[in-house]
């Protein structure tokens, strides 16, 4: 290690010695720090090979940590002369960690160094495209269907070559498509109806058109190729059928009422005799989740796992094995369970453990697994800034290592000691201490079934009003009790059509008597138009009592439509003009929550949005983020966070560069921001070999 590197090993480990930090609170990131010092700056192996082995047991640690711990663990057993021990622990980094490419190259050149051979007979290969969604994985492991990062087309890479072309330019950003079992046409969906086309993109034709309101999602194509497992959704409910390619009609298999249901339904795979169709059910936490099995001649549908599934894989040799994720133990592994005639034949088996956050697209039959893991992301930051002249005087850093990539909507205590986020995806909250970086999870996805959104943190901090989708109620704000889990729904969104109405942003009142919240209610105008009617109101949290507190005459930014001043007297609103247009601006402005005038503060360029607004506690400044609202109008890209003067006017642009800022929340001590930030979470495509048996042809049964 040489002389710089040294200061640097020090300087983090001395940082994290002088920080106010509970014991065992160090991130695995510092503990991996203080092992690199203690192995090769101090040479104290046996202090070293403690602290990598506490990182290792770590199941809820960063798996790239974790990896580099595992490596430097060989290591220093290598430096002791255990020749054995380094050998078997870089065999099981290579089994464990197989995404890790730069390690397990390490860790092979090493074992060669040993005299050893790796014993793992798996092998993992990145494909050479990066996706904003993946499709589907052939049967003949041949073809992934994917849309790019750029664009809404549907596109294909041949995973031998990594040679990709699109197939269906400007396709609906949430359809669906899947390959044929022979992986030499593919079925997919448009907003007209379901199409057909050689892989190529010739030969296209529709084989069912959508009508009215209604719509398809395509899930599988039946063995013998004529038909295609799909699922419907309407108002009143979700169905899961067969459409007959050449009849162009469906049989329901399988419905869910309400509809809201539809957001527990995981992947669904059929069986290679074409007889039985397997699917995760459940929504929230795994310990919830479960895998069914219908079988599609006698209809009858038996419960296969009953518990802590992440999702569906699909189906092994001659469908004697049903494949999913799991985290039963503590870590993503990949399990597999005996299937004897649609029904469970003994219990599940760890295939592999450790196989980090990532989605499965599916089994070839050659015995390739495909799967999907997402990179970038968002992550929460903590910054020291003066908001009157824009200076940093403390750099960003994360919050915690906790969730990487998913943190979001950061929320401070009322006596700014810690910071509640959200972990989007995991649906769960996470309270940190400031001082010790400690974290605190409040998993909600039992309860909560769609994204988190906006939420607001009662100033005892015993619950959070929370506005998202509640499982099997409905969408609205609910009371979440910390403590308990006890949740209560305080009012609910209509049906957005006409009439209806879409209420969001839940802010409470200093005196935690009652909240705020706004609705846009949805009218009917002339013609086909649709009119639109915002306004904030006052909701009494013990009787229930409402009253309007701003109608506005124009139309409020939806998404950020106001913020409550600290000390509960003003509102900041975030009007707009037509935000549908491409020429629409935007404008801050401040009134009483009691009436009188509203004061225009600042109206920003044409085509720039805001996503994201605060007051500073003085109540003398209004910080913001801008950006774009919708990527279709024409707006700017996010531009950072500024902070304006409600007297002057006068508007200051914090000195901060993380990319997409926005989820902007003022430290109480009026010195410090916390935000959300990230690059474009984008999607990485793998395909592992040598896991999983090689499958056996694909039968001619049908559904």
């Amino acid at each position: 290690m040489n002389k710089f590197m040294r200061w640097i090993a020090l300087a983090v480990m001395m940082g994290a010695l002088a920080a106010p930090a509970a014991p065992g609170a160090e991130s695995p990131s510092v503990l991996l720090q203080k092992g690199i010092f203690a192995e090769e700056t101090e040479g104290d192996l046996d202090t070293a090979i403690k602290i990598y082995e506490q990182i290792a047991a770590e199941a809820t640690a960063n798996r790239g940590v974790v990896a580099q711990a595992q490596y430097r663990l060989a290591v220093c057993h290598q430096k002791k002369g255990n020749k054995d021990r380094a050998v078997a622990l870089l065999n099981d980094l290579l089994r464990q960690f197989p995404s890790e490419t730069v390690l397990s190259q390490k860790a092979r050149e090493l074992l060669g160094q040993l005299g050893q051979a790796p014993s793992s007979s798996i092998t993992i290969r990145q494909l050479p495209l990066t996706a904003r969604e993946v499709y589907s994985f052939s049967p003949d492991g041949r073809y992934v269907a994917y849309q790019p990062e750029d664009r809404s087309d549907i596109a294909i890479c041949e995973t031998a070559t990594g040679k990709t072309w699109t197939v269906v330019q400007r396709a609906p950003e949430d359809g669906s498509v899947v390959f044929a079992p022979d992986g030499r046409r593919i079925a997919y969906v448009l907003s007209s109806g379901i199409q057909i086309a050689n892989i190529d993109g010739s030969e296209a034709k529709q084989v069912f058109p959508f009508k009215n309101d209604s719509g398809l999602w395509i899930y599988e194509w039946s063995r013998k190729g004529e038909r295609l497992i799909v699922l419907a959704w309407e108002t009143k409910g979700v169905a899961v059928g067969v459409l007959d390619i050449e009849a162009g009609t469906i049989k329901q298999l399988k419905s869910w009422t309400p509809p809201s249901l539809f957001w527990g339904l995981g992947r669904i795979c059929l069986a290679s005799d074409g007889r039985y169709l397997a699917y995760r059910m459940g929504a929230g936490a795994e310990n919830r989740r479960k895998v069914c099995v219908i079988d599609l001649e006698s209809g009858m549908e038996t419960s296969l796992i009953e518990k802590e599934v992440g999702d569906v894989v699909g189906w092994s040799t001659g469908d004697t094995k049903l494949l999913f994720t799991s985290n039963r133990t503590g870590v993503p592994g990949l399990w597999a369970i005996p299937v004897r005639e649609g029904k469970p034949a003994g219990e599940p088996e760890l295939v592999k453990a450790n196989i980090g956050d990532i989605s499965p697209l599916g089994l070839a039959r050659d015995g390739s697994f495909c799967y999907t893991e997402p990179k970038g992301g968002m992550d929460v930051y903590v910054a020291a800034v003066d908001f009157q002249t824009g200076k940093v005087s403390d750099p960003p850093r994360r919050v915690t290592d906790r969730f990487r990539g998913k943190q979001s909507l950061p929320v401070w205590s009322k006596d700014g000691q810690k910071l509640m986020l959200a972990a989007q995806w995991q649906r769960q909250f996470v309270a940190v201490s400031i001082a010790s970086g400690e974290p605190q999870d409040y998993p909600v996805g039992d309860t909560f079934s769609g994204w988190l959104q906006q939420f607001a943190w009662s100033r005892d901090g015993s619950f959070l009003l929370i506005q998202t989708l509640r499982t099997g109620v409905a969408h609205g704000i609910h009371r979440y009790d910390l403590a308990t889990g006890a949740t209560e729904t305080l009012v609910t969104t209509m049906n957005t059509a006409i009439p209806g109405h879409w209420l969001c942003h839940p802010r409470l009142s200093p005196d935690g008597e009652s909240f705020y919240y706004m609705r846009r209610n949805f009218l009917k105008g002339e013609g086909e138009k649709t009119e639109y009617k915002d306004s904030i109101l006052r909701r009494s949290l013990h009787s229930g009592d409402e009253e309007i507190v701003y109608a506005s005459p124009g139309m409020l930014y939806t998404w950020w439509p106001y913020e409550l001043s600290p000390d509960g007297e003003r509102l900041a609103v975030v009007t707009t003009d037509q935000v549908t247009t491409k020429d629409f601006a935007v404008a801050l402005k401040v009134r009483g929550v009691r009436g009188g005038e509203t004061r225009e503060v600042i109206r920003l360029e044409p085509r720039v949005g805001v996503n994201s607004l605060a007051w500073t506690p003085d109540g003398k400044r209004l910080v913001y983020t801008i950006g774009t609202p919708s990527r279709d109008q024409g707006a700017s890209q996010p531009g950072g966070i500024w902070s304006v003067a409600l007297d002057s006017g006068q508007a200051v642009e914090l000195n901060l560069s993380e990319p997409d800022i926005r989820d902007i929340a003022t430290h109480p001590d009026g010195r410090q921001i916390a935000f959300r930030a990230g690059l474009k979470s984008l999607t990485h495509v793998w395909v592992m070999e040598g896991v999983i048996p090689e499958t056996a042809a694909p039968t001619t049964s049908t559904p």
